[in-house]
This record gives C-alpha cells, sequence and structure tokens, in this order.
C-alpha cells in the first residue's frame, strides 16, 4: 500500500517534468504492477512454491514489483530518464534531506535535439535545484543555451586533464 501511495504521488511529478522539457509534444506513461494487487499474496506464493524451488529463486512477491513504462518511440528514452530522475530528485528534496542533492547531466546532447536539451537546462537552472553539473563534448550547444537562459553558471573546460575555469566561450581564467 505504500508503495502504491509512493507512486501515485510520484507519477504527477514525473509527467510534469516530461510534459515540460517535450514541451506537450507527446505522451508517455508510467504505472506500478505489483503481485500483492493480483490477489492473496500469501496464496500466490504457495501457487509457485514447487516451481520457485525447482527455479532456485522466487517468482512471486513484492520484490517483483514493476514500473511499467510505456513510450511511443526510441527518441523518447533519455527525455524520460531524464524526467525520471528529476522527478526522483524532487522526492528526495521532499523526503528531508538535509542538503539539496547534486544533479549531474552528462553528455546531455547525446540523443536530444536542442529544444529538450534547453528546456531541461531551463528547468534545472532555476532556485529550487541547487547545484548542477553539465557535461558535453559540444561546447557550441551548451553556450548557446547558457546565453539564452541568463542564469548564473561557471564554465570548466577539461583539456588533456587540466581543469580551467572559462569566463566566456574566449576567454580563460
Amino acid at each position: 500500500a505504500k508503495r502504491k501511495a509512493f507512486i501515485d504521488e510520484f507519477i504527477p511529478v514525473f509527467q510534469s517534468y516530461y510534459s515540460y522539457i517535450s514541451q506537450d509534444r507527446e505522451q508517455v506513461s508510467l504505472s506500478y504492477e505489483s503481485h500483492a494487487a493480483k490477489g492473496n499474496l500469501l496464496e500466490q506464493l504457495k501457487e509457485v512454491r514447487q516451481r520457485d524451488r525447482i527455479l532456485g529463486y522466487s517468482t512471486r512477491g513484492i520484490h517483483k514489483d514493476d514500473l511499467i513504462m510505456q513510450l511511443g518511440s526510441q527518441g523518447q528514452n533519455k527525455t524520460y530518464l531524464i524526467a525520471l530522475k528529476l522527478a526522483q530528485f524532487e522526492f528526495l528534496k521532499r523526503t528531508g534531506s538535509r542538503t539539496t542533492p547534486i544533479v549531474l547531466l552528462d553528455d546531455i546532447f547525446d540523443k536530444l535535439d536542442a529544444s529538450r536539451v534547453e528546456q531541461i537546462v531551463k528547468l534545472v537552472a532555476g532556485d529550487s535545484f541547487g547545484q548542477i553539473f553539465v557535461t558535453d563534448t559540444n561546447r557550441d550547444h551548451l553556450d548557446k543555451i547558457l546565453r539564452k537562459i541568463e542564469g548564473d553558471y561557471k564554465l570548466f573546460e577539461v583539456d588533456g586533464g587540466v581543469v580551467s575555469e572559462r569566463c566566456n566561450e574566449e576567454e580563460e581564467i
């Protein structure tokens, strides 16, 4: 019941992040499937006990609960994953964490179009996210997005193992 209550609260948060990133251009769904919802769990365990002994592991129970993720296309996978991670971030903050979790967005331009990346950067650049680390191999895209959102940020470049802070596209501190 607690897992179902959590998922019932989690899904709208996930959906809001996904909708924001995709700019409401597509729909995805997330649902929760549990053996406990399929009847008496003890009876289910008894029903499969012999087979489970042969297999050497249990095939029923809450450890087999699943989140069912439905996508319209393969291209939605990364957006889906990012929306899940941002929703997890929000829940970590809500559950009384003493510090704001750090967000790491590693190589976010890979498999995402520029408009989605811009939406993600706008979203995490807000006050509710705290410290964010973004890594990417294509600096031009990130520079364009950062200029658009006009938020506080620092750029660092790693070249040959040497880390240097960048003031803007051309200058190095």
